[in-house]
């Protein structure tokens, strides 16, 4: 996928520096439901599924300017993003909708130690995400 970096300065933190949105990255319990990251606008954008089978934009989840969201990890009520501009995890509670999601913490992925942050449903025959920089 072709991604283009700002042409001013700052290059890389700019609050615009992406022009085209990343693939969705997850698909809602009963698949009735898609998560967006996009890093040009900083949010990541929350689409249902109509009856008709058409997907429309619901709601989305703002982010810092320039944070960049890119990865996302969605477990019961919680939401995961990884921001790729600024190395952050940021964490949201993630209830059905209508209930908007609400931002619990944002932590610098140096922080992280070498194990990492494991994202799974306690299931040992489900893939477990390991959520790394």
């Amino acid at each position: 996928m072709l991604r283009l970096i700002s042409t001013s300065a700052p290059y890389i933190l700019s609050p615009h520096p992406w022009t085209l949105s990343m693939p969705f990255e997850y698909v809602g319990r009963n698949k009735t439901q898609l998560l967006v990251p996009d890093l040009g606008t900083d949010k990541v954008w929350r689409l249902t599924k109509r009856n008709d089978g058409k997907w429309s934009i619901r709601d989305h989840i703002d982010f810092e300017a320039g944070g960049g969201p890119r990865h996302i990890a969605a477990r019961g009520n919680t939401l995961y993003t990884l921001l790729e501009l600024t190395s952050k995890l940021a964490v949201h509670t993630f209830p059905p909708r209508p209930v908007p999601p609400t931002r619990l913490t944002s932590v610098h992925t140096f922080c992280i130690t070498d194990t990492g942050y494991h994202v799974g449903s306690g299931n040992s025959a489900t893939r477990t995400q390991r959520i790394l920089p």
